[in-house]
């Protein structure tokens, strides 16, 4: 392991993950609101009903939609910037900070491969991207372990969980060399 490295580190989604999210999901929150302010309404005051009912009408409709939008901009927010990755010698353990409690952990020999996923033109601008770890289940096959989503510094975070992932495997094979 490199002597500069520590021993165990934590990661998070980085600040430009989280706002490139927040803008998605805002631009989604504006087309749903033109798609019910320009398709749905005025199709509905087309009707043949009072003035009274289409006033009641527009009122729930402008508050369920600002309920609805506000809900998802909450839950994506809540999504995104909730993990919190630690990273050690003994394998990968990741704790939620809203629910203190939840945390999975991982070691190192369930990892079968890494994988950096980046946004063509915003992750490199940024410097962030996702790292997905993959193993194998019982019938063979590759499945997603978990991502490390938004990381800053992707390449080089890689490099570093395979560094201590080769390191673990050296002492396997070390250990196995001493028995025989």
């Amino acid at each position: 392991m490199n002597s500069k490295s520590p021993s165990r580190f934590i990661l998070k989604s980085t600040n430009e993950f989280v706002i490139l999210w927040m803008v998605l999901t805002l631009i989604f929150n504006l087309g749903l609101y033109l798609i019910v302010r320009y398709l749905v309404d005025p199709r509905v005051q087309n009707l043949s009903l009072t003035p009274d009912r289409i006033e009641l009408y527009s009122k729930l409709v402008w508050a369920g939609l600002i309920l609805i939008m506000f809900i998802i901009f909450t839950i994506v927010y809540l999504l995104i910037s909730a993990p919190r990755y630690w990273v050690d010698e003994q394998g990968i353990e990741i704790r939620s900070i809203y629910r203190a409690k939840k945390k999975i952990a991982f070691d190192f020999e369930e990892i079968t491969e890494v994988e950096i996923r980046q946004i063509p033109l915003i992750s490199s601008a940024f410097n962030f991207g996702t790292l997905v770890f993959y193993k194998t289940d019982q019938n063979e096959k590759k499945r997603v372990a978990f991502r490390f989503l938004g990381v800053k510094y992707p390449k080089e975070v890689y490099l570093e969980i395979i560094d201590k992932f080769e390191n673990i495997k050296q002492k396997e094979i070390t250990a196995e060399d001493l028995l025989l």
